[in-house]
């Protein structure tokens, strides 16, 4: 059997391209804000337009990105004004370790999402203007606090306005209210938080496979506390949001749920696979596909809810001479700034997420917070959007 490779993205080789003419634009009117001050009225569009040297379109779409940060804020006749908002604060993103590298006994979260999510975090808080920097979370027990002390110091100070978590714990976010620091999380705890909803996308998914034909559907899980093990019983399914919305999208359609057809992180370890490496998402898909693909019975639908464990499954079929988007079709989670599934974006279903708007939207929720406003959704669910396959599927192979 061929050995299975993994080279480095070109996504983590691109040059960082030149700046565009709004976003040139959207940095001149953030400077002339902050020079400005708050409740400041600016110039007017004309003068602006005339000052920048940039069209109607260009400055429409660079004072719309400054109205959606809470930078600016037009009244009709009136004029452009710096909004009230427009107090440097200081704001933390905070991420959990384990988002970053793997843990003994188990699939690690590890995976270049995480990383693009605080680089859309940084680049959204300097456009708002506010200064920022990034803390990791400090090693956990009964007795220590969850950060480490020159932060855990700037908070108690109130030296720290807000707080952008990536898998923030209980813990943490216990100490950040205690010293009344808001907080909001995504994939972490938290009171405020946006959440991609799993269960919805997981819904989509299956039934996307189903409307296309599929009737024998494998569910390919990266956690390990989806309540499955080698047989599991129908309490098992109640007790597993994920589960029960693929269980109940199946039943909808009159297809039965074939537990041997569904896998999760304990499989690697439950498999015998005990190393565990920093690309384990990777490994689990591709191991989990060697034996979904290896029996006379396999699937001919699969739902994944991570573009890494996607792309080890879809190497392993490709591995196997599996047609895929004729023999196997694949419906999975997919990130839309990365390349982790480019080889195959035309024949698979994709359920697309952005790092970007999910950042957006995080600190529009922080600055809503941070202006001492009650938040009108404090759990924001972000449903992925589903993306067809673009390209004919390939032929039957034998």
């Amino acid at each position: 059997m061929a050995t299975a490779t993994r080279t480095k993205s070109a996504a983590s080789q691109r040059v960082a391209p030149a700046p565009t003419r709004t976003e040139t634009a959207t940095v001149a009117l953030l400077s002339l804000a902050r020079e400005s001050g708050a409740d400041t009225r600016l110039p007017s569009f004309l003068q602006l337009r005339e000052s920048l040297g940039v069209s109607v379109v260009t400055l429409n779409k660079a004072l719309a990105t400054l109205e959606a940060h809470q930078v600016l804020y037009r009244r009709h006749g009136v004029g452009i004004f710096v909004s009230p908002h427009v107090k440097r604060r200081m704001v933390s993103i905070v991420v959990n370790p384990r988002f970053a590298v793997s843990e003994p006994g188990g699939v690690a979260e590890e995976s270049p999402v995480w990383g693009v999510l605080v680089g859309f975090l940084k680049t959204h808080l300097d456009t708002a203007g506010h200064d920022f920097n990034v803390q990791v979370l400090a090693d956990e027990s009964p007795d220590t606090t969850p950060l480490y002390t020159d932060f855990a110091r700037a908070v108690s100070e109130a030296r720290v306005h807000g707080v952008l978590g990536i898998g923030v714990t209980e813990k943490a976010i216990r100490f950040f209210s205690e010293h009344q620091v808001p907080v909001v999380t995504f994939a972490g705890e938290g009171d405020h938080r946006i959440e991609l909803d799993n269960p919805a996308l997981i819904a989509s998914a299956t039934r996307a496979l189903l409307q296309s034909g599929c009737h024998r559907l494998a569910l390919v899980l990266p956690g390990t506390s989806n309540g499955i093990t080698d047989t599991f019983a129908e309490e098992d399914i109640a007790a597993s949001r994920h589960l029960r919305a693929f269980a109940d999208t199946l039943r909808g359609f009159g297809v039965p749920l074939l537990p041997h057809f569904i896998y999760d992180g304990g499989f690697l370890a439950r498999a015998g696979f005990t190393t565990i490496v920093p690309t384990a998402l990777w490994h689990l898909g591709y191991r989990v596909g060697q034996s979904l693909f290896a029996g006379a019975e396999r699937a001919d639908g699969v739902v994944c809810t991570n573009d890494v464990v996607a792309s080890g499954l879809l190497t392993a079929a490709q591995e196997a001479n599996i047609g895929i988007g004729s023999q196997v079709r694949f419906a999975t989670h997919a990130n839309t700034t990365l390349s982790t599934l480019t080889p195959w974006a035309g024949r698979i279903i994709r359920l697309a997420v952005s790092p970007d708007e999910i950042a957006r939207r995080m600190l529009v929720k922080l600055n809503h917070l941070m202006a001492g406003n009650t938040d009108p959704e404090p759990r924001e669910r972000y449903l992925a959007t589903v993306l067809p396959p673009t390209v004919p599927t390939e032929p039957e192979r034998n």
